[in-house]
């Protein structure tokens, strides 16, 4: 049977789990305190059910007690398992009130169908795994540090095996009924130690009356009732005779069979061992064959191996990072044409206003001292004005200069605070030159107000007849010259120009800047694009995706770089396995040949050869056999006519009914047909001897009267001894079949058990103990492979002994499943105290049994869990806590 799911709703520190478990191995992994013993010991009461009660001496309290959950009051669960008939059922627990429900594959509720045992809990395991609570713990149930039975347990383990072997029934004690065999026997007859039982007075009151009858024997002349004893007697002895060479021809047809019987197995064993070895052979060249392929593909793939998984996500990156610079000097490059078409009208625009250019850069300052020269050599005479307009005309006149000059400084301020602004990130440069503009604009229409408004005094003075001193009149010239060189009709237009012609030159000076700087950020993002083409193109390249002076690096040439390191990294596990496995089969080899060897008794066998040689040997058993059937035939013909004389000379069938009885239907056990011999043996004895009597008692008989009397008294005690003797004889009887039964059960399991465990632990030791035996108290002894000395395991190393009876559990285990359920293992740290090499023996031992049995193995060390998955691959269920 195997265990499918539990459902944990409150056990101890366990709440709302819930774990499916596989046919196979399931390794129940995680750190100490974890909940692992606490699954295993859920398992087993939603067998068993859990003990309530007082605590134990030692402090500890009861089950019951101890796994209530550490928090709530849900104290329940459910199992789920399927027997190995393919029935499936659910058991439901409340360990809170001890109710039980189980329920069949349709939901049906089953409980009613299970026995209720003396504690009044259902008897489920009972019932499916066919064993109690004390032999579940004593073999399949192996808690942490608990492989070794106890003298306790092993003797409570055998005297079970004894019970419900011979009885049926495990609490079933024949020590209790041989006792009262015992007691039986000595109260109502008597033994040869005793003095005063009725047996003992009758056999004193028999031997006074034999020696009366002897004497009366003696005296006796008519002995014609002797003759007739006598008579008989020797037929008797004719039949006994024939009888014990019949038994005797019957056990040399008893060694004839079962010398047959070991050939046959033998044969057997060696066919099975060359089908075994064929399909292994099979298996080692289907490796051979994908080992081949891993290895070639490991050579094409080599190419990858100096990268890790970790330069899948760099070279991604970098891809991406790659792309994104491209984006950003494609983008850049374009800005950059845009400017350069921008520019290009603006060096259109201010060609237009060259002219300009002979305006320097002290046309704003000159202006203001153009007019006050003018101003200041001017006279009111030349002008003609009274003396009233004089000084109106000569404070507007400086109203206007003043007003034009304090522009002009207002305007070469805001204009330097405005670039300040710019450079300093305040303003924007073209919100900076934007304002000197507004600001020029504004002086510039001061000015040419300024001007207007001079132009018509002067026509006014002009028309007064006024007149200018040579150094005015150059400054107007100067101012004149300006005009027509920019080609401006007036002042007003000049100014005009020249804010047009300064705006376009302060934008032509931005553009020029922007273009410089984007130029210098292409030329980085550019350098940077090809460092990353570059270190790709390497990467590529020395992984074979690319040749070295490819220009063009695509995402396909990355997803196949990430596709190579990824094959190439599986690869080396997968070869690493086919290696082992390969390497196991081949040790599989090795072992049938040793095998062979060992049933032929040959030195040795080559397992090159070990299909032939095998088949070879069975060939010759198969000769041996035929040759013992012949054999057999013989003495069953000469038994045979050995029984009709026996019949004939026992015409009344009383002396014919006390023969085996079986033959030749069915042949008894040796151990029957010896006791028979010794018991025929001992009647021919008595009949040899009662002859003799007889021939001694005839020559002198007594008298008839006399010794009827005595025959008389005789006869009574001797019914009354015969029926205290029968008695006797039926009580020994009893007794020895009790104790042959039991000794005949150390028989039938015993060899059994000390054959398998001795296989598993020669397995798990690596063949250092090969001999291990379990003596009647179930208690382990092995044969020390240094001393050849016989040494009780629990002198061995903690680990070896810990093997041992981790060995002697699994035997027992399947010793138990062989007319019941397979017993699923529940394992409990059981490898704490082995070693490596042992461990991973343990753990191909397992994976063998694993693929007939359930085994849950529960553990902490990462060790295992690797070991587990090396040896199971995908077949092993990993439940992590």
């Amino acid at each position: 049977m195997w265990i499918e799911k539990i459902s944990v709703k409150g056990f101890a520190g366990l709440k709302d789990l819930v774990v499916s478990f596989s046919k196979g191995l399931n390794l129940v992994y995680g750190p100490n305190e974890s909940g692992k013993s606490t699954v295993q010991m859920f398992i087993k009461a939603m067998f068993f059910g859990i003990r309530g009660g007082r605590a134990g001496r030692d402090g500890i309290p009861a089950p019951l007690k101890k796994y209530r959950p550490w928090s709530g009051n849900e104290y329940s669960g459910t199992m789920e398992y399927v027997l190995d008939s393919g029935e499936k059922f659910r058991v439901e627990r409340d360990f809170n009130d001890g109710s039980v429900r189980v329920y069949d594959a349709f939901l049906s509720d089953i409980t009613d169908d299970f026995d209720i045992g003396r504690d009044k809990s259902l008897l489920i395991a009972e019932k499916h795994l066919g064993l109690n609570e004390a032999c579940f713990e004593s073999t399949a149930f192996i808690r942490q540090m608990g492989v070794v039975c106890s003298k306790d347990s092993a003797a409570e383990l055998a005297s079970r095996l004894t019970n419900a072997a011979q009885t049926g029934f495990e609490d079933v004690s024949l020590k209790s009924a041989l006792e009262v065999l015992r007691k039986t026997l000595l109260d109502e007859v008597g033994t040869e130690k005793t003095t005063t039982r009725p047996l003992n007075k009758i056999k004193a009151r028999l031997e006074e009356l034999a020696a009366l009858r002897d004497d009366l024997v003696n005296k006796r002349k008519n002995y014609g009732d002797i003759e007739e004893k006598l008579r008989a007697a020797k037929k008797n002895r004719v039949f006994y005779e024939t009888a014990l060479e019949m038994m005797e021809e019957t056990e040399k047809l008893l060694g004839a069979e079962e010398k047959i019987q070991k050939a046959e197995e033998k044969k057997k064993s060696l066919l099975e061992i060359a089908g075994e070895a064929s399909d292994i052979r099979a298996r080692v060249e289907l490796l051979e064959k994908r080992i081949s392929e891993y290895e070639k593909q490991e050579e094409e793939l080599r190419r990858f191996s100096r990268f890790e998984e970790k330069d899948i996500e760099n070279a991604a990156r970098g891809f991406e990072r790659y792309n994104i610079l491209k984006r950003e000097q494609s983008d850049t490059e374009a800005l950059i044409s845009d400017k350069k078409a921008a520019l290009d009208m603006l060096y259109a625009e201010r060609e237009k206003l060259k002219a300009l250019d002979a305006v320097g850069e002290d046309f704003y300052k000159k202006l203001p001292l153009l007019y006050r020269g003018i101003n200041d050599r001017a006279t009111p005479e030349s002008a003609g004005l009274k003396a009233d307009d004089r000084s109106f005309a000569a404070n507007r006149r400086k109203t206007m200069i003043f007003a034009v000059a304090s522009l002009l400084s207002a305007i070469g301020a805001v204009a330097v605070s405005a670039g300040s602004y710019s450079a300093a990130g305040v303003l924007p440069p073209a919100l900076g030159t934007a304002a000197a503009l507004v600001l020029a604009a504004a002086a510039v229409l001061c000015a040419a107000g300024a001007l207007t408004a001079s132009r018509a005094h002067k026509t006014r003075e002009k028309a007064e007849g006024s007149k200018e001193d040579e150094e005015t009149r150059k400054l107007r010239e100067e101012l004149e010259q300006l005009m027509s060189l920019a080609g401006a009709a007036d002042l007003e237009e000049l100014l005009l120009m020249k804010r047009d012609y300064d705006g376009i030159s302060e934008k032509v000076a931005a553009y020029e800047r922007d273009i410089e700087e984007l130029l210098a950020r292409l030329e980085e993002t550019r350098q940077a694009v090809a460092a990353l083409k570059e270190d790709m193109v390497e990467r590529l390249s020395a992984a074979g995706v690319i040749p070295a002076d490819f220009e063009t690096v695509e995402e396909g040439h990355v997803g196949e770089l990430a596709e190579g390191i990824r094959a190439y990294s599986a690869l080396g596990p997968k070869l690493e396995y086919a290696r082992a496995e390969r390497e196991n089969l081949e040790k599989r080899l090795e072992l049938l040949g040793r095998r062979v060897a060992e049933i032929c008794g040959a030195a040795d066998i080559d397992t090159n050869n070990l299909e032939s040689e095998a088949i070879k040997h069975a060939e010759k058993f198969s000769e041996e056999v035929e040759t013992a059937r012949g054999q057999a035939g013989v003495y069953r013909s000469r038994a045979e006519e050995l029984v009709k004389k026996c019949r004939e000379a026992d015409d009344s069938g009383i002396l014919t009914a006390k023969l085996p009885g079986v033959f030749p239907a069915k042949l008894p056990d040796r151990d029957t047909l010896k006791e028979k011999i010794r018991e025929t043996a001992e009647r021919l004895e008595q009949t040899r001897l009662e002859i003799k009597e007889c021939e001694t008692l005839l020559l002198n008989a007594p008298q008839e009267e006399e010794i009827q009397l005595v025959e008389e008294e005789i006869r009574e005690l001797g019914e009354k001894r015969q029926e205290l003797e029968e008695l006797a004889n039926s009580l020994t009887i009893a007794a020895e079949v009790l104790k042959e039964a039991g000794a005949e059960l150390q028989r039938d399991f015993t060899p059994y058990l000390n054959s398998r465990m001795s296989e598993i632990a020669a397995h798990m030791t690596g063949n250092r103990y090969k001999n291990v035996s379990a003596d009647r108290e179930m208690q382990l002894k092995a044969v020390s492979p240094e001393s050849e000395a016989i040494v009780p395991a629990m002198l061995l190393s903690g680990g070896t002994t810990d093997q041992l009876y981790l060995a002697f559990r699994i035997a027992l285990a399947e010793f138990f499943s062989k007319n019941s359920e397979s017993l699923p293992l529940i394992m409990d740290e059981v490898f704490s105290q082995f070693d490596d090499e042992r461990t991973i023996k343990t753990m191909e031992f397992l994976k063998t049994l694993s693929e007939n049995r359930q085994l849950i193995l529960f553990t902490c060390k990462a060790r295992e869990l690797e070991l587990a998955r090396q040896i199971w691959g995908d077949d092993v269920n990993i439940v992590q806590l």
